[in-house]
């Protein structure tokens, strides 16, 4: 009897045919948007991350995923994680009370939780 293990990949996790991936970007990153380098098995593409990303959105990269014998390849699904600074200084502090006093802003709305 034979027993066969494949080894984690350190960066992508496998779902069928379509690779995975979590993405850090910057809060500068998920409120501007931005076109950042992503890894695929078959080397680093660009993508470009919409104005206003949330984290947790899942990007689709058509066919860079596992490579099909029959059929289309998979994908390759980018989930976002925004990555805030190791250091919130006083500048990044000022901006985000000047902005939350001017609007109001709720990021539980739709929340099946409690949202008060």
């Amino acid at each position: 009897m034979i027993e066969i293990s494949v080894a984690r990949h350190p960066i992508f996790a496998r779902d069928g045919k379509n690779l995975c991936v979590d993405l850090p970007i910057s809060i500068t990153e998920a409120v501007l948007g931005a076109t950042v380098k992503v890894p695929t098995a078959s080397g680093r593409v660009n993508l470009r991350i919409p104005p206003g990303s949330s984290s947790g959105t899942v990007m689709r990269l058509k066919g860079k995923g596992v490579g099909a014998q029959t059929g289309a390849d998979g994908d390759l699904l980018v989930t976002l994680s925004i990555v805030l600074p190791d250091e919130i200084d006083e500048d990044l502090k000022t901006v985000m009370k000047t902005w939350s006093d001017a609007h109001t802003y709720n990021a539980r709305k739709n929340w099946k939780g409690d949202a008060s």
